[in-house]
């Protein structure tokens, strides 16, 4: 028994539920479809065709997706009729995630010939849309990052701001002349508090 089949009965239900249930998160129906599409692979690869592919033929249990054997066993071995079918299903499962619809007309192509011949040809295509919504949500998560520092280095700008006004303005001394005052220098103290500092002019730009 396959990884994909060890599950409880108990725990199973339909892809049809989560469906039904409203629109699922890209991510999550991506998941899906590519779990659905692999179990399709591998009854083609048995040498089995379904004849009634749907959402409900399809079983999720955890992380896992089971596709349930077919009703009757005299269904012709083509499996581009259960491609055609499985493309309805993807239809429905990746209804609004971007870039799906190639891999959907690819299954739903009306003409045989110019459909998926084979699932592993949906399975690529899958797999891609996983890749690239991978990178949709790094990119948006990096874009965060990078507000987040921006906002963090303003603070830190602001705040050595302060900091330096505050160095600036500990102590005032009287001017070469005596008249106005001058900020103290880098390590420079004096006995001159800030509360001591004399107002400045506007018209002469002199502390007097």
């Amino acid at each position: 028994m396959s990884g994909l089949e060890a599950v409880e009965k108990s725990d199973c239900r339909s892809l049809s539920q989560p469906l039904a249930g409203g629109t699922l998160a890209t991510s999550q129906a991506l998941q899906y479809a590519l779990l659905a599409a692999e179990a399709l692979r591998q009854m083609h690869e048995a040498g089995r065709t379904h004849g009634a592919i749907s959402a409900d033929a399809f079983t999720i249990a955890g992380p896992a997706v089971q596709l349930q054997p077919a009703s009757s066993s005299d269904v012709p071995h083509d499996p581009r009729g259960d491609i055609f079918a499985f493309g309805g299903v993807l239809a429905e499962l990746l209804a609004g995630v971007a870039g799906a619809d190639r891999v959907v007309r690819k299954c739903l192509a009306q003409d045989p010939a110019a459909r998926c011949q084979r699932i592993q040809q949906a399975i690529v295509e899958l797999k891609l849309l996983i890749v690239a919504d991978r990178l949709r949500r790094l990119r948006g998560t990096a874009d965060r990052l990078e507000s987040m520092a921006a906002c963090l280095a303003g603070i830190v700008s602001r705040l050595d701001e302060r900091r330096q006004d505050e160095r600036t303005e500990a102590y005032w001394f009287p001017g070469r002349s005596g008249r106005g005052w001058r900020a103290a220098r880098p390590g420079e103290t004096s006995t001159v508090q800030n509360e001591c500092r004399p107002a400045l002019n506007p018209a002469t730009h002199i502390y007097e």
